[in-house]
């Protein structure tokens, strides 16, 4: 399968999961059942944990204490959960839930709401660890939005499955999300839809197929790790990046394939930490980068910078850019700064500087570098 065709099958994939989780968690258990085997599945119907208030009913805020034996939580509707907190030192796990299929077990927080509402109106706070023992489950599941914000502390663990599932899986986010821990799994560290807020990230994020993958967000910061381990993995997978997006100084966003994948335009983008993709450092697959201010890494085996589209993209490096830049056939610029480094192989690029050692005190500008239109 091609490189497009495998970010397709991932964006597909991911879309799908999301849509149909949407429409009900038990048919998200029916399509797995039926894609992978077609043993028994027991659903509960109420919490299995202690957390309080248990039974849990629509509007509760819901708090999983340090004294708690907790064993996983679900909560299926009608209505939605005020809120949703597991303080520091309480530990939420699905070792002894009601498992039938493993394909389609249960979440370790699985949170369902009626169609078409929010399933948690307020905010989700993790300050302790929730962990999949089965290995195939997400950590955290909600169905729906989020009306509030999710944070994950600085003591905060979120572990999904090794073998299938996400350390989050989530719905829009109407407020910020915010990752001070760690958070892993097997698709992915985190997985949202549109986060309208601040999406804020100084913890490590892994995952096997994406580190963290979104549809839209308001404003990105990362100072912390952002990870796609797997085979052909991306370290960021999102849909859009319209806003302002800032991978701060000591950030690392790496990925077996990419580092940062978007499908559609880039906005105002700031990069003075590292980089890394072992084919692309970022790609945008249409579109283009409105601008892009490089003060750190970014490196690609193939490409640093890759936007083949028709949109317009402008690049300023000041840093050190390691691959091919490929701009595509729009009304392009790309200013290699004096004291900058860079290698390009080949790319839309008429010249570039060769890497050298730069005078840290040299800042004014040298002669840009401009794409021929395509």
């Amino acid at each position: 399968m091609s490189v497009c065709g495998m970010k397709a099958a991932a964006h597909w994939t991911n879309a799908l999961r999301r849509k149909i989780r949407k429409s009900h968690g038990r048919l998200y258990a029916a399509f797995l059942t039926t894609l992978f085997v077609t043993t028994a599945l027991t659903w509960p119907t109420d919490s299995w944990a202690q957390c309080a208030p248990d039974p849990v009913v629509a509007g509760d805020n819901v708090v999983c204490g340090p004294n708690n034996v907790t064993d996983g939580f679900t909560f299926e509707g009608p209505g939605d959960l005020g809120s949703f907190r597991v303080e520091e030192g309480a530990t939420v796990d699905n070792s002894t839930a009601p498992v039938g299929n493993p394909f389609t077990s249960p979440g370790v927080i699985d949170i369902y709401s009626s169609i078409g509402t929010p399933g948690i109106a307020g905010d989700v706070t993790i300050e302790g660890t929730i962990i999949d023992k089965i290995g195939f489950s997400d950590g955290i599941f909600v169905q729906g939005s989020i009306g509030g914000s999710f944070l994950n502390s600085s003591t905060g663990t979120i572990i999904g499955g090794d073998r299938n599932g996400s350390g989050v899986f989530l719905g829009d986010i109407a407020g910020d999300f915010t990752n001070h821990g760690r958070m892993s799994g097997l698709w992915s560290g985190a997985s949202a839809g549109d986060i309208a807020g601040a999406f804020t990230n100084t913890g490590t994020i892994t995952g096997t197929i994406s580190g963290l993958s979104f549809d839209e967000v308001g404003t990105f910061t990362n100072s912390g790790t952002i990870t796609g381990g797997g085979t052909d993995a991306d370290g960021i997978l999102a849909t859009s990046l319209t806003g302002a997006f800032n991978n701060m100084a000591g950030g690392m966003i790496s990925g077996t394939r990419h580092g940062l994948s978007v499908f559609r335009d880039v906005g105002e983008f700031t990069n003075a930490g590292t980089i890394i993709g072992g084919a692309d450092g970022v790609v945008v697959d249409k579109g283009g980068i409105a601008s892009l201010t490089n003060r750190g890494l970014i490196k690609g085996g193939n490409f640093a910078v890759r936007a083949p589209g028709a949109g317009n993209s402008l690049i300023e490096n000041y840093g050190e850019m390691t691959g091919s830049v490929d701009l595509g056939g729009g009304d392009n610029a790309f200013n290699n700064m004096a004291g900058a480094c860079s290698t390009q192989t080949q790319s839309s690029i008429s010249a570039a500087a060769t890497c050298s050692t730069p005078a840290p005190s040299r800042r004014a500008a040298s002669a840009p570098f401009r794409t021929s239109r395509q």
